[in-house]
């Protein structure tokens, strides 16, 4: 837990010009870190996007892609790399 609040607090406190684009993905039902820390990263920078992931917990990622959570995560990955790629 401890390597987690590290982390956190460098994400807080780091430049975030010049990072590459990124894809945010945060579920409503998040416990283990944040959502406001995560909506103020997507904030400062100028090439972050948030996507909300409903009644998804920590790690949207794991979700089974076929299920309801999943889909929604693909969606908005497949979305993001569209509008990356335009």
């Amino acid at each position: 837990i401890d390597a987690a609040f590290r982390e956190m607090g460098a994400l807080r406190r780091a430049d975030v010009v010049g990072l590459p684009p990124r894809l945010l993905l945060l579920g409503d039902q998040e416990a283990v870190v944040s959502p406001s820390a995560i909506r103020a990263h997507a904030a400062r920078g100028d090439d972050a996007e948030l996507s909300m992931i409903a009644e998804a917990r920590h790690e949207p990622l794991m979700e089974p892609p076929e299920g309801r959570i999943g889909r929604d995560v693909w969606r908005a990955v497949d979305a993001f790399l569209r509008s990356r790629a335009a």
